[in-house]
């Protein structure tokens, strides 16, 4: 194969990739911009209230 070939092959296997890159970005920043709009911020270990306080007061 020719160099030429060789290089533009690569060339439009780094713009695919980048592409790629910048879409999976923009819709993972889209989904979680939606995400905090629609859900409260909960912890995913809730404390039982009593054990709230506890770590509370010891800071």
């Amino acid at each position: 194969m020719d160099i030429k070939v060789i290089a533009a092959v690569f060339l439009a296997l780094a713009v695919v990739f980048i592409i790629g890159q910048i879409w999976f970005h923009l819709v993972d920043g889209i989904l979680k911009a939606v995400r905090r709009t629609f859900t409260k911020k909960q912890t995913w270990y809730p404390l039982p209230d009593e054990e709230k306080e506890k770590i509370i007061d010891k800071r």
